[in-house]
């Protein structure tokens, strides 16, 4: 799930380095080669909160969810195809960026259609039809651990300038993070609007070999709000009273005596 996290960021920091330093993301620490510097960055932990009473948290009914890229309509590049008995939840163009219904597009029957083209690819998530389970938000904290590892300080500490820079600018700029896309299984999980920040720097030395590095590292705090969505078959059927019939009965009026 917080491999997610890493693959957003992974090309901007790539294109940050260059040919600089090589590039290791994920829980696995890199094993630089001499003469060549190397940066790593880790999605190290995501907490939820749900405060002190879990059962607390709002849930709300559950559907079931796709996530599909659409295609624009031949010669009609502002209006898009959508499956048919879909809703449109939200909308992200290009991915990572929410649009707002009422300022860049409407759903029309099986359309969506834009006032202007969106930049491409278009990413909708789709809501179909009702299912058991639920979805819920909580608030999420969170921490990336980013390092850059050189022969000497000054090499170490600017390629870590640099690839902070990148990573900040790519979460500044997101405002969905899709941790577990709808549609392959009954689980979706998104991180809201990422928050992130510089919470602590470190240096240090590791030796590998017969060699010492240099290493200078960013732990880098991130909070937003995580929305798990359930949704794990048909809900359980219910009853539904159409009509209700009631009769009238006359009685006679009693004599008196």
């Amino acid at each position: 799930m917080l491999q997610a996290l890493e693959t957003l960021l992974q090309t901007d920091l790539q294109q940050a380095l260059g040919e600089r330093a090589a590039l290791t993301v994920g829980a696995v620490a890199p094993a630089p080669q001499a003469g060549k510097a190397a940066v790593w960055l880790n999605a190290a932990s995501l907490d939820t909160d749900p405060g002190d009473d879990p059962g607390r948290v709002g849930r709300g009914s559950a559907h079931l969810l796709r996530s599909q890229t659409l295609t624009p309509i031949a010669k009609q590049p502002g209006n898009f195809a959508l499956p048919a008995g879909q809703t449109v939840v939200d909308v992200q163009a290009p991915p990572g960026r929410l649009l707002n219904a009422a300022d860049h597009y409407t759903q029309d029957g099986a359309t969506l259609r834009f006032l202007t083209p969106p930049p491409s690819p278009v990413l909708a998530r789709l809501r179909g039809e009702r299912a058991r389970g639920y979805v819920e938000r909580m608030p999420a904290r969170g921490e990336l651990l980013l390092s850059a590892w050189a022969e000497n300080g000054p090499a170490a500490a600017a390629l870590l300038g640099d690839a902070l820079g990148s990573v900040l600018a790519r979460l500044s700029e997101i405002d969905v993070v899709e941790l577990v896309t709808p549609g392959a299984g009954p689980l979706a999980m998104r991180l809201y609007r990422p928050a992130a920040w510089l919470a602590r720097l470190e240096n240090s030395s590791v030796r590998l070999g017969n060699r010492d590095w240099l290493v200078a590292a960013a732990h880098i705090g991130l909070r937003g709000e995580i929305e798990l969505a359930l949704a794990i078959g048909t809900p359980e059927p219910t009853s539904l009273i159409e009509r209700i019939e009631a009769t009238a009965q006359v009685v006679p009026a009693r004599q008196p005596d």
